[in-house]
């Protein structure tokens, strides 16, 4: 019996996607949704509304087939989304799609975006102190020989970032892709939110992209595509468009101008998140609006 499900909103990288591949394939199932393949860009299949430039959110009455299995093939043909093995049928033909809005101007000094980082902090660290890369909030004193090994890590390629020092940044990266577990691991997590700040500042600011933050995002997302996962390699090319998952854009636009979000529903947004690759996204962030 063939099922049909309506999409309710689409992401800008749904979008670019399938247009660019008909063929797809299922690579990973969690309790909120479904990720797909299409040649390297990743989609994800979801009820949630959660706003994303990856996002398929299905109409809130729509039931995915259950027990999918990894490798089911998926096909995008005349705006349909099919899954044949399961006689699933998608439609996507005339579903807004949502773009990510640009940053709000800046009305925070580095000094007071940094304050409203550690407020963020301070509340994610009272949920859990260990949770992924939260670690790097707490006193380094209190650091496992690991954990350790990572803050010299993502200090050394925050460091490297404020001296323009292309080399040592793309050796810092190279030890953080693909550091920690699951479809996001920590590292790149950590990398996705440190250039998404970046390049939010420079959109805000209305400058063009610096030449430093191009090339370097050029390079990370070749060396991503290499070294990690595919969806952390769509994360970090998309970041340096100044694209993210709606709440990552929320938490920089509550450091630019504190007005913009609530800080709590900052913190529990960012906590909820995935595994940890919410916190490990905006640990990223907070380094990156540091002065090194």
């Amino acid at each position: 019996m063939k099922t049909q499900l309506t999409a309710a909103l689409i992401g800008n990288y749904v979008q670019e996607s399938l247009l660019k591949a008909v063929e797809g394939k299922v690579m990973g199932v969690t309790s909120k949704g479904v990720f797909l393949l299409f040649g390297k860009n990743s989609l994800f299949l979801t009820r949630d509304n959660h706003r994303s430039p990856f996002n398929i959110i299905l109409s809130p009455e729509s039931v995915l087939p259950p027990d999918l299995s990894i490798g089911e093939l998926a096909y995008y043909s005349q705006g349909d989304l099919l899954i044949p093995s399961r006689q699933t049928v998608i439609s996507l033909v005339n579903t807004p799609i949502w773009i990510p809005p640009f940053p709000c101007p800046i009305k925070n000094s580095r000094v007071n975006q940094t304050h409203n980082a550690q407020k963020i902090l301070d509340g994610l660290l009272e949920l859990d102190s260990q949770k992924g890369f939260l670690f790097l909030g707490n006193n380094p004193k209190m650091d496992t020989s690991k954990q350790s090994r990572v803050r010299q890590i993502v200090k050394a390629f925050s460091k490297a970032f404020q001296n323009n020092e292309m080399q040592a940044c793309l050796e810092a990266s190279s030890q953080l892709f693909g550091l920690g577990t699951g479809l996001t691991p920590s590292g790149d997590d950590w990398i996705t939110g440190f250039m998404l700040y970046q390049c939010c500042q420079e959109i805000a600011a209305k400058n063009n992209l610096r030449p430093f933050i191009g090339s370097l995002g050029a390079e990370l997302t070749y060396s991503a595509y290499r070294q990690t996962t595919w969806i952390s390699a769509n994360r970090v090319e998309a970041a340096i468009k100044g694209w993210s998952e709606e709440l990552f854009l929320t938490a920089i636009n509550y450091l630019f101008d504190t007005s913009s979000a609530d800080s709590q529903n900052v913190i529990n947004d960012l906590f909820n998140f995935g595994h940890s690759s919410g916190v490990d996204t905006f640990m990223g962030i907070a380094y990156a609006c540091k002065d090194w």
